[in-house]
């Protein structure tokens, strides 16, 4: 059975930790195992670090689907160019691709304005 949540908050450092719990919640649901778990948890701290680095007070919406795995997308709305940290979304989105079974991103000007990432329940 497939459960589908949607999140909308500001985009701000102090959300991630909250995002982190209710993400680790998620994948227990969806059969992760613990390493995987841990997993997903880095992997949201980077897409919010990645969305961030663009977003300048906006708003984050999330999208997550447990059933067969984790599946995620994350976008953010109210992008301001001169808020933009390149490095550090560089490297986020580095350690993204390294940690889920499957990473989509979409950039507009380019900065990442929407991802999505999936683990794998493994057999």
């Amino acid at each position: 059975m497939k459960n589908r949540s949607e999140i909308r908050m500001p985009a701000g450092a102090g959300n991630i930790l909250p995002l982190r719990l209710f993400f680790s919640g998620m994948a227990t649901r969806a059969g992760l195992d613990v390493d995987d778990i841990e997993d997903v948890k880095a992997a949201v701290s980077e897409a919010c670090v990645l969305l961030m680095a663009g977003a300048g007070g906006g708003e984050l919406r999330i999208t997550v689907e447990s059933g067969d795995g984790l599946w995620a997308e994350c976008a953010v709305e109210g992008y301001e160019e001169e808020t933009f940290d390149a490095d550090a979304a560089g490297m986020s989105r580095i350690i993204l691709e390294a940690l889920a079974d499957e990473a989509d991103f979409f950039d507009r000007d380019g900065k990442t304005e929407r991802l999505s990432f999936k683990f794998r329940t493994r057999v």
